[in-house]
């Protein structure tokens, strides 16, 4: 039997929908559009505080010639309009979910091809586009199956903890497992958001992780941004 209905028969992700954009190949098209609901959502939340939002037209990793490291371009980027504002500082005790080291879920690969996600940038009105502070990965099926797209999703995410960046990893696919194992429990939840913090380094930060079941209302999380900001 076929549901059509404008509005979510469920509290949280709508499983039915989802099922459908993951066996169809129409998740691009769902994923484009919550890139753009996200950087609006994103753009009332946080541009009274000094930072700024931009939608880039695509994403890749790309070695900076001036400052030889890997830098990243994403679709949406956030800035901070703040050049004196104190870089990031530890926010461990307010992380939501449940809080394990970072080793214990990142894995790291070798490949090199590029993926979407969502950036935090500081803004710098003056200077243009400032510091990156996060990034926000709205996770794609190719992402998640083994083969060389995973292996690339999981390097990129590994190099980007690796420059010190929040990461955000939103896991709407429930048609795959989730890209970690812990030893002690495996996760039993459809749906799920990490938050990486990669401070003092990745080595020795944690990752939160905030889990949901089907029919279940997403709870707020976390992101940390400059200094003490958090969104």
């Amino acid at each position: 039997m076929t549901v059509k209905s404008a509005k979510n028969q469920y509290r949280g992700i709508n499983a039915h929908l989802h099922s459908f954009l993951q066996s169809s190949g129409e998740w691009e098209g769902f994923h484009t559009y919550h890139i753009g609901v996200l950087a609006e959502t994103l753009t009332n939340e946080l541009f009274d505080k000094g930072y700024f939002v931009a939608i880039e037209s695509s994403l890749q990793i790309r070695l900076d010639s001036n400052e030889g490291f890997l830098r990243p371009r994403a679709d949406l980027a956030i800035f901070d309009g703040h050049p004196q504002r104190a870089t990031l500082t530890p926010y461990a005790s307010q992380m939501t979910g449940r809080v394990v080291p970072i080793p214990m879920v990142v894995v790291k690969s070798l490949s090199e091809k590029p993926y979407r996600a969502v950036t935090i940038y500081e803004r710098d009105d003056d200077a243009g586009r400032g510091r990156l502070v996060a990034w926000i990965e709205l996770l794609s099926p190719s992402n998640k199956r083994r083969g060389q797209e995973n292996d690339a999703y999981l390097n990129k995410r590994y190099t980007l903890l690796s420059q010190g960046l929040v990461y955000v990893e939103i896991d709407y696919l429930h048609h795959t497992p989730a890209t970690y194992e812990l030893e002690d429990v495996a996760s039993q939840a459809p749906y799920r958001i990490l938050v990486f913090e990669p401070r003092p380094n990745a080595e020795q930060g944690y990752v939160s992780i905030n889990e949901f079941v089907v029919d279940q209302t997403l709870s707020a999380v976390n992101v940390p941004l400059s200094g003490k900001d958090f969104l």
